[in-house]
């Protein structure tokens, strides 16, 4: 019976939307179609093109939450109209504090669907409230159909711990989740060595730059570990573990121009022999004869005092 009374609406809908280009009135149409219809909201996503035809989203949205005001006949249908109205707030009319709420809504009553908590974490990006972001990369993770995919979520907390709310503690307890999970991942042994040079922590900056080389991919990216790690040595007054910092470096970048000035540094001091004969190779072939020569009269010298 309720069909056969808003047949006569439906029809007038589609005539107006197809025929007369209406697709305002065809949504006013459609807009009592959804309460006198048993099953009316099964027209949302065709009032929701209408919307968008006719630029009334705001319209819709008076005509939905009025609905949501009214009794409806399960909580699956309530969940229909918030999702339209979150989604309306979010992407037509950039209330995203509204469009929020809406998914809150659903989230309180266990019917949010993975769509919506991606959905009420892009809202929450948008509005700063990053303590409610936690809570959503809580439940993603909660959610997560793989182990990648909890990694990409612990990076984002990650993040947000450490670059934002500057929790560091917080933030280094989760890079370190990480690398239980991804011993190789890279983003997180970075983001332990920022934790560790911020606390001046030369111990574990130290034992995150020798991990990181265990990963790194090709001669430079190792070159530039290396050169990092005989510069904390220098810092902490090692000579002897700085020398052989940038030897490794040099072996991989043989014409690094900072490697070479490091060990130029050596020319004077204990090592002076050793960093001739690691330089002579790099030396003769950059050009400068000064530089090279320096090299080889310490080398000469050394020879003749044995």
């Amino acid at each position: 019976e309720g069909e056969n009374q808003v047949t006569p609406k439906l029809e007038m809908a589609e005539i107006l939307e197809r025929q007369l280009n209406e697709p305002g009135q065809a949504l006013s149409c459609y807009s009592e179609v959804i309460v006198e219809h048993p099953n009316g909201l099964r027209f949302l996503p065709k009032m929701f093109e209408l919307a968008q035809d006719a630029g009334a989203e705001a319209q819709l949205v008076e005509t939905l939450e009025s609905r949501l005001a009214s009794s409806l006949d399960s909580a699956e249908e309530e969940a229909q109209i918030r999702r339209m109205l979150g989604a309306i707030y979010k992407d037509a009319l950039n209330r995203p504090e509204l469009s929020a709420e809406q998914y809150e809504q659903l989230v309180e009553v266990d019917l949010a669907l993975d769509e919506d908590i991606h959905a009420l974490k892009e809202l929450y990006e948008r509005l700063a409230r990053w303590e409610e972001l936690l809570v959503i990369y809580e439940e993603l993770m909660e959610r997560s159909s793989s182990q990648a995919e909890r990694v990409t979520h612990l990076a984002a907390v990650g993040r947000i711990q450490g670059e934002i709310l500057e929790n560091f503690d917080a933030a280094r307890g989760v890079f370190e989740e990480i690398i239980e999970l991804e011993p190789a991942n890279i983003q997180a042994i970075r983001g332990l060595q920022l934790l560790a040079e911020r606390d001046e922590d030369w111990v574990s900056l130290e034992t995150q730059l020798e991990r990181e080389i265990e990963y790194a991919e090709g001669g430079e990216e190792r070159a530039q570990l290396y050169t990092r790690l005989g510069k904390l040595a220098l810092r902490l007054e090692d000579q002897a573990s700085a020398f052989e910092r940038f030897v490794e470096a040099l072996a991989h970048e043989p014409s690094g121009a900072e490697i070479i000035l490091a060990l130029e540094g050596f020319l004077d001091g204990d090592f002076a022999y050793e960093a001739a004969k690691s330089l002579e190779t790099s030396l003769r072939t950059l050009g400068e004869p000064l530089r090279f020569e320096r090299v080889l009269d310490i080398l000469a010298r050394s020879t003749e005092e044995d």
